[in-house]
Protein backbone atom coordinates (compact mmCIF):
# COMPACT_ATOMS: atom_id res chain seq x y z
CA UNK A 1 0.00 0.00 0.00
CA UNK A 2 1.13 3.38 -1.11
CA UNK A 3 2.59 5.51 2.24
CA UNK A 4 0.74 8.44 1.20
CA UNK A 5 -2.00 7.22 0.87
CA UNK A 6 -2.20 5.24 4.38
CA UNK A 7 -0.98 9.28 5.85
CA UNK A 8 -3.85 10.39 3.95
CA UNK A 9 -6.65 8.36 5.48
CA UNK A 10 -4.76 8.44 9.02
CA UNK A 11 -5.08 12.46 8.72
CA UNK A 12 -8.80 12.19 7.58
CA UNK A 13 -9.89 10.07 10.44
CA UNK A 14 -8.07 12.21 12.74
CA UNK A 15 -10.23 14.84 11.59
CA UNK A 16 -13.04 13.09 12.15
CA UNK A 17 -12.03 11.98 15.38
CA UNK A 18 -11.38 15.50 16.56
CA UNK A 19 -14.94 16.41 15.46
CA UNK A 20 -16.24 14.27 17.62
CA UNK A 21 -14.07 14.85 20.73
CA UNK A 22 -15.25 18.98 20.34
CA UNK A 23 -18.78 18.01 20.00
CA UNK A 24 -18.84 15.61 22.92
CA UNK A 25 -16.93 18.37 24.94
CA UNK A 26 -19.40 20.85 24.52
CA UNK A 27 -22.42 19.02 25.14
CA UNK A 28 -23.89 19.28 28.92
CA UNK A 29 -22.21 17.50 31.60
CA UNK A 30 -23.71 14.05 32.30
CA UNK A 31 -24.27 13.71 28.67
CA UNK A 32 -22.07 11.59 26.14
CA UNK A 33 -22.75 11.28 22.40
CA UNK A 34 -21.06 7.79 22.63
CA UNK A 35 -23.05 6.42 20.45
CA UNK A 36 -23.26 9.09 18.00
CA UNK A 37 -19.29 8.62 17.95
CA UNK A 38 -19.38 5.10 17.92
CA UNK A 39 -21.41 5.76 14.48
CA UNK A 40 -18.87 8.29 13.27
CA UNK A 41 -15.65 5.97 14.16
CA UNK A 42 -17.79 3.25 12.13
CA UNK A 43 -18.25 5.52 9.11
CA UNK A 44 -14.88 6.61 9.11
CA UNK A 45 -13.55 3.46 9.56
CA UNK A 46 -15.77 2.42 6.36
CA UNK A 47 -14.79 5.02 4.41
CA UNK A 48 -11.05 4.52 5.17
CA UNK A 49 -11.57 0.59 3.86
CA UNK A 50 -13.25 1.56 1.10
CA UNK A 51 -10.69 3.81 -0.21
CA UNK A 52 -8.04 1.88 0.33
CA UNK A 53 -9.60 -0.66 -1.18
CA UNK A 54 -10.11 1.16 -4.40
CA UNK A 55 -6.50 2.21 -4.81
CA UNK A 56 -5.31 -0.86 -4.14
CA UNK A 57 -7.71 -1.78 -7.30
CA UNK A 58 -6.67 0.87 -9.30
CA UNK A 59 -3.07 -0.06 -8.57
CA UNK A 60 -3.46 -3.89 -9.57
CA UNK A 61 -4.80 -2.52 -12.70
CA UNK A 62 -2.28 -0.15 -13.23
CA UNK A 63 0.24 -3.09 -12.51
CA UNK A 64 -2.00 -5.32 -14.85
CA UNK A 65 -1.24 -2.45 -17.41
CA UNK A 66 2.60 -2.44 -17.49
CA UNK A 67 2.71 -6.15 -17.32
CA UNK A 68 0.21 -7.96 -19.33
CA UNK A 69 1.56 -11.06 -19.77
CA UNK A 70 1.37 -11.51 -15.71
CA UNK A 71 4.71 -11.24 -13.75
CA UNK A 72 7.77 -13.45 -14.41
CA UNK A 73 8.74 -15.17 -11.37
CA UNK A 74 12.35 -16.80 -10.57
Amino acid sequence: MHRSLRSLCRSRWKTQHNAFLKLNASLPKGRSAGRVGKLSTTLSSNSMHRSLRVALQVALENSAQRFPMGRVVG
